[in-house]
């Protein structure tokens, strides 16, 4: 009897080899993306910062700060000018109240009452400076020495009749006087005084000035009058040359 040898497994002459495919990544490279570079004579390749300002925008600079220079300058000259006359308002107007008051105070005390007569004009001041020349392209800063300047006077005439003094410098030269004034600001001619109104009861308050130093002269002008125990002042100052 014969004995046939068998394999311990039935399937392992039937099973396949199977074997792991090789499954590695494969190499990829990354291509070269470089920015190729422009030639150096090609125009526009220099930064903004490094490069010059041209004739032309230097020109248009040069201009436009000459325009800026010329109006601040000009804003500059015409605020000077509106102080200017601002002061010589402000000290006519001054003068004019310090007159009106001290008119008033002379009727009630020395006649005893508004209906008394009029007590009479104060005479005239000195100019305040007494030259011109001080106060051509300068200011002038009154001095307040006994007999100087705007304390001058008594009670009939001067700066010490009218009551009015003044310790800041100004541009302008000042002056009261009885009669005309010395300038007409409304017009040509010889100025013209109030109708039926003796000129020893008519007066002016001026300011004269020369801020440019030409010798042409700026006028401020106030006049007015007394009638009895009235006394009537201008409404408004009379202006001739402002700007010299």
């Amino acid at each position: 009897m014969k004995h046939c040898s068998t394999s311990n497994d039935p399937l392992s002459s039937i099973t396949p080899n199977l074997t792991t495919p090789n499954l590695t990544t494969p190499n990829l490279t990354t291509p070269n993306l470089t920015t190729p570079s422009l030639p150096r004579h090609l125009p526009g390749t220099r930064r903004a910062s490094q490069r010059g300002f041209t004739l032309v925008e230097i020109g248009i600079t040069v201009a436009i700060i000459g325009i800026l220079a010329a109006v601040g300058v000009q804003r500059v000259n015409s605020y000077f000018s509106q102080a200017r006359t601002a002061e010589a308002k402000q000290m006519i107007g001054g003068i004019s109240r310090a007159l009106l008051t001290t008119f008033a105070v002379k009727n009630q005390e020395k006649l005893g009452g508004p209906t008394g007569q009029d007590p009479g004009m104060c005479r005239d001041t000195v100019a305040v400076p007494t030259a011109m020349a001080s106060v051509q392209r300068r200011k002038y800063q009154p001095s307040g020495a006994l007999n100087r300047d705007y304390n001058t006077g008594n009670d009939l005439a001067g700066w010490k009749c009218i009551g009015f003094s003044n310790d800041q410098a100004q541009y302008y030269q000042y002056k009261y006087n009885l009669g005309l004034p010395p300038v007409n600001v409304d017009g040509n001619g010889a100025a013209q005084g109030a109708p039926g109104v003796s000129l020893s009861r008519q007066f002016a308050i001026t300011a004269k000035g020369d801020v440019d130093g030409d010798n042409k002269f700026s006028w401020f002008v106030l006049t007015g009058y007394a009638m009895g125990v009235e006394l009537t002042v201008r409404s408004g100052v009379g202006i001739k040359d402002a700007e010299e």
